[in-house]
């Protein structure tokens, strides 16, 4: 079978008032299976849209705040892996700068597992 979308939920964007004016919030979750596999995907982003240094660029578009979330799950394995990701913009003004800069800050966790109950019986 094809790897396809069996479940696709989105929130819709939530108005929030904030120090930078009015901002969008946006919730997705995607959730695509195959025969092999179940995945989960949830980005939550906040704040204002700005350029930042994000991953060694300089003034890409970015929000002031994401956060991500992936799971997968092999259904014959039981291997599971979760990863974490926390992304805010911060300003940074370096030594002797006129002014400040807008630098992205990462902070990235993994979880592996093996669930023995899953590789006991297939679902």
């Amino acid at each position: 079978h094809n790897m396809g979308v069996f479940c696709r939920a989105e929130q819709p964007p939530v108005a929030t008032d904030d120090q930078f004016g009015t901002a969008e919030n946006t919730h997705i979750v995607t959730i695509p299976a195959s025969n092999d596999e179940v995945l989960l995907r949830e980005q939550r982003e906040s704040g204002a849209h700005v350029k930042a240094r994000l991953s060694g660029q300089p003034l890409v578009l970015t929000r002031m705040h994401v956060q991500l979330v992936d799971g997968a799950l092999n259904r014959f394995s039981g291997k599971m892996r979760i990863l974490w990701e926390d992304r805010k913009v911060s300003d940074v003004q370096p030594a002797g700068a006129i002014r400040a800069t807008k630098v992205t800050f990462t902070d990235k966790k993994a979880f592996d597992a093996t669930c023995h109950t899953i590789q006991e019986r297939l679902f």
